[in-house]
């Protein structure tokens, strides 16, 4: 390309980092970004974006931290899909409280994760028996004004089900009409059939026919369960 004349820009050459990293050859791609300052060619978000999802899908996330906080240095500013690349990585890796600080930094930074991307973590610290630090994190994000849904509520609550903390369980469902979110199927599901495992019949009688009164059908298992 050079040797006829042509010189890339910056969409080319993010495009051929993010080539690289899709083949797992992050040190190609972190030698096209230096060849890129080298040709006074200005990398973008975009182009480290690209380098940086390619460090955390090779389980260099660290590397990845490393990189982004030298961002004011590079005069680059990450962006929503930066930070959510960065998380990921983390999440993968196991790195749970550096995931944490990622979404914290990126809500302080005005971006914030979908439901989706925090029911993925939520959902991680509860694998791990970090149940209540799984419910503090959502309150936080909730409390930040993060879309929090019924989903992430849900996981929550069939974290400390798992636990064997129906109390627990049982106050984030009133959380949850606290907050106007709404329990749907699995929510009630998930605690009567944790109630009637427990033995506690009558609690799971009674939040059966208040699942019936809002218009849910719970499956035919569930509710021999609560009736047993």
């Amino acid at each position: 390309m050079f040797s006829k004349g042509c010189i890339p820009d910056v969409v080319t050459y993010s495009s051929v980092i993010d080539g690289f990293c899709r083949k797992g050859k992050t040190d190609q791609a972190k030698k096209r970004l230096h060849q890129m300052y080298k040709h006074g060619c200005k990398p973008n978000t975009v182009s480290y974006t690209a380098l940086l999802n390619g460090l955390c899908k090779n389980g260099n996330s660290l590397q990845a931290r490393e990189m982004m906080n030298t961002s004011e240095e590079e005069w680059w500013v990450p962006n929503a899909i930066t930070y959510s690349v960065l998380m990921h990585g983390f999440r993968r890796e196991g790195k749970l409280s550096e995931a944490c600080d990622t979404v914290r930094e990126m809500i302080k930074k005005g971006f914030f994760p979908t439901p989706i991307e925090i029911n993925l973590l939520i959902q991680n610290l509860c694998r791990e028996c970090k149940v209540d630090e799984a419910k503090r994190f959502m309150e936080e994000c909730l409390n930040n004004g993060c879309a929090i849904n019924v989903v992430n509520f849900t996981t929550v609550i069939h974290g400390f089900c798992q636990k064997g903390d129906l109390e627990s369980a049982l106050s984030l469902l009133d959380d949850m009409y606290l907050s106007n979110k709404h329990p749907d199927v699995f929510t009630y599901t998930t605690l009567i059939d944790a109630l009637g495992k427990k033995g506690r019949t009558e609690e799971a009688t009674k939040l059966a026919m208040k699942m019936l009164k809002t218009g849910l059908i719970p499956p035919y298992n569930t509710l021999c369960l609560a009736k047993n």
